[in-house]
């Protein structure tokens, strides 16, 4: 790099902000379920034979159908140490290779904890298929065809869609943490609408969610 380059490069990328407030949210938000996976795998792969206190606190079902709580788990930390960084613009602009090798696993990770999940619902509640598990399935099917949109758009090179659907897939993949909120605010209103969350929860907090993606990238990206 020639001097009269780096006095024309190096101003641009001081001014590409890191985006510590939004990959920070993020960080939070996926690691309420992403953190407590971690012991959970731990505790399944090590067997139920150990004796430790923390066994006691989850479903002991868990170690007799250890692969799809591994599989969900595994796919849920990934997700976690991945997502977040993808609305990094220094990240994107100074990494550009790590930004879309990060985005593939974000990508299947993402689908996998998707599926997953629906899997467990099956595996662990065979008899329950009443709205919350239909919620569960239109978030499940929602997460998977937003990222596989915005990685559509990755490849065709289209910029601004492709950022627009990671926008809508990062929201998709929070309406499964949004409803605790929600369900927060319920209780402390005397239970308001509380069954109502309990069934919905999930679809609400998929809509609230696209609402507040939807207005976040207009407003970052006019």
């Amino acid at each position: 790099m020639t001097y009269q380059n780096a006095i024309i490069t190096e101003p641009n990328e001081f001014k590409t902000p890191f985006n510590w407030a939004g990959v920070s949210f993020l960080l939070f938000m996926i690691g309420i379920p992403a953190i407590p996976a971690v012991f959970i795998v731990a505790l399944v792969v090590i067997g139920s034979g150990i004796e430790s206190p923390l066994s006691e606190m989850i479903n002991a079902r868990y170690f007799d159908m250890p692969l799809v709580i591994i599989c969900h788990g595994i796919s849920g930390i990934v997700f976690f140490l991945t997502m977040p960084f993808q609305f990094s613009p220094k990240l994107r602009q100074a990494k550009p290779r790590y930004h879309k090798i990060n985005g593939y696993f974000a990508f299947i990770s993402a689908c996998v904890m998707a599926a997953s999940g629906v899997w467990m619902h099956h595996v662990f509640s065979p008899n329950e298929f009443g709205a919350r598990y239909v919620s569960l399935v239109i978030v499940a099917i929602t997460i998977c065809m937003t990222f596989v949109i915005a990685v559509k758009y990755a490849i065709k090179k289209d910029v601004k869609q492709h950022l627009r659907w990671v926008y809508f897939a990062a929201a998709a993949s929070l309406a499964v943490v949004s409803p605790l909120f929600l369900e927060i605010i319920a209780m402390l209103m005397g239970n308001v609408g509380a069954e109502l969350m309990h069934d919905y929860g999930r679809l609400i907090g998929l809509v609230l969610n696209f609402q507040i993606a939807h207005w976040l990238f207009k407003k970052n990206n006019s």
